[in-house]
């Protein structure tokens, strides 16, 4: 009975830090943090997630903190996912008008070579 109460507490310790890892991941994202941060900031949360990953290979029952932090951290999660999905559509819309812009003016330079030049000479 120790083991498996000691494996729950490893559990509940590991959902805890990965909580807190999610928190913190989530805190740069929004708040547009450097990339060296956010790398730092993800590996931590790897870290964490890896942790919990090993707490689990026993038989463990989350005990209703660990689902309210397994549940706050799904949250996190998709707020997260989100974000950057609206981030991928906005560069996405960019590179379009980009490519249009670019291709609007490769036609204009072309339907002009194909013009034929008018020169006037004086006597």
């Amino acid at each position: 009975m120790d083991e498996k109460r000691a494996g729950q507490e490893r559990f509940d310790r590991a959902t805890h830090r990965l909580l807190k890892a999610t928190e913190a991941l989530h805190a740069a994202v929004v708040d547009d943090t450097d990339p060296g941060t956010l790398d730092s900031v993800r590996e931590q949360r790897e870290k964490a997630f890896e942790s919990l990953r090993e707490a689990t290979m026993g038989e463990v029952t989350p005990g209703s903190a660990a689902r309210a932090c397994l549940s706050r951290i799904k949250i996190l999660d998709d707020e997260i996912i989100s974000l950057g999905a609206e981030v991928v559509g906005q560069l996405r819309r960019q590179r379009q008008s980009l490519h249009r812009r670019r291709s609007a003016i490769h036609a204009h330079g072309k339907r002009e070579r194909g013009e034929p030049l008018l020169l006037t000479v004086k006597a």
